[in-house]
């Protein structure tokens, strides 16, 4: 009973402590949503890639500390704010394209346990951060994942 006080007290004190950290964590990804459809909207072919920081103090009336230029954390908004509208179609037929492989052309089980989880992992993982898009490595891991099922593409 008194190790399981201690452990909840010192629980909760931590929580307090981080919970300043965490709230300013959930309020700079808010403030990058909201430029990411304020620019999308004044930008529906995008803004080019890599150039998201470049013009996102455009779409804020508040003034950006330089820690805060970094990209939305969601790579398929940041595929929108990029290359635009096309851009995000062309990227989510690449994606559905690859569901459509695991379902009708991959017989084996275990080969399409293994490729659905990781694309679904892929999905998940692109839905609250942007390195997929915007690091070397995130675009390494894309592509890898993509030529895995370039092999299903043309198998008969």
């Amino acid at each position: 009973p008194r190790n399981t006080s201690l452990i909840v007290s010192s629980l909760l004190i931590l929580l307090l402590l981080i919970r300043p950290a965490v709230d300013q964590g959930l309020q700079e990804r808010l403030l990058f949503l909201d430029i990411s459809w304020k620019m999308f909207f004044h930008n529906v072919l995008g803004v080019g890639i890599e150039n998201f920081t470049g013009v996102m103090q455009n779409y804020t009336n508040l003034e950006l500390l330089p820690w805060n230029f970094q990209p939305v954390h969601n790579a398929f908004l940041l595929v929108l704010n990029e290359m635009g509208f096309i851009g995000l179609v062309s990227f989510s037929a690449l994606i559905s394209y690859c569901f459509w492989l695991i379902f009708n052309r991959i017989s084996d089980l275990i080969d399409r346990a293994l490729l659905l989880s990781i694309l679904c992992a892929i999905c998940v993982f692109g839905l609250f951060d942007h390195y997929l898009i915007s690091l070397h490595q995130g675009q390494a891991l894309l592509f890898l994942t993509f030529a895995m099922f370039a092999k299903y593409s043309y198998a008969r």
